[in-house]
């Protein structure tokens, strides 16, 4: 009897796997990875004096991103120079990651720093799904002499990419 029984449990468990099916079921999250700015011209005013000065919160740069891993770069046109057609007006830039330190690798721009090379900022977490943003700011060194009246620019190129 105890045979049979298990004969029949064995045929049964048999009997099921035979007729049986699994789904694999698979979804896709599409890349999220993008920098945003608040403005994309910023007019400064300056001591034509050439004394020192800092702006605070010139723009807000904001990262999105679903992926960990990530390095956004700063870089000048101009080698971190505010240019015109007769003078040059160094200046340094900020980008203050204080608000969200634990996912930062690296912040070249934590302090003022001139962007005489490109500069990163290595983010290891992905962002809430509004983002994260992070104030700018500019300091302008003493300078010995007047600047020349007139507008100085630059471009900084800003650039996102997985690592």
């Amino acid at each position: 009897m105890k045979k049979l029984s298990m004969l029949m449990a064995l045929g049964i468990c048999i009997a099921i796997a035979a007729w049986g099916a699994t789904i694999t079921l698979v979804a896709y999250a599409p890349d999220i990875i993008e920098i945003n700015l608040s403005a994309s011209s910023i007019s400064i005013a300056v001591d034509a004096l050439g004394k020192t000065a800092i702006r605070k919160s010139v723009d807000m740069f904001a990262v999105r991103s679903n992926k960990v891993d990530y390095t956004v770069t700063f870089a000048s046109a101009n080698g971190g120079v505010l240019q015109n057609s007769e003078q040059k007006m160094p200046y340094y830039i900020r980008v203050d990651t204080s608000s969200w330190e634990d996912a930062i690798a690296v912040n070249d721009l934590h302090t003022y720093t001139q962007l005489t090379s490109p500069k990163a900022i290595s983010f290891t977490k992905i962002t809430p799904k509004e983002g994260k943003s992070f104030p700018i700011d500019v300091h302008f060194p003493d300078h010995n002499e007047f600047y020349a009246t007139g507008m100085y620019t630059d471009i900084i190129i800003i650039s996102i990419s997985q690592t």
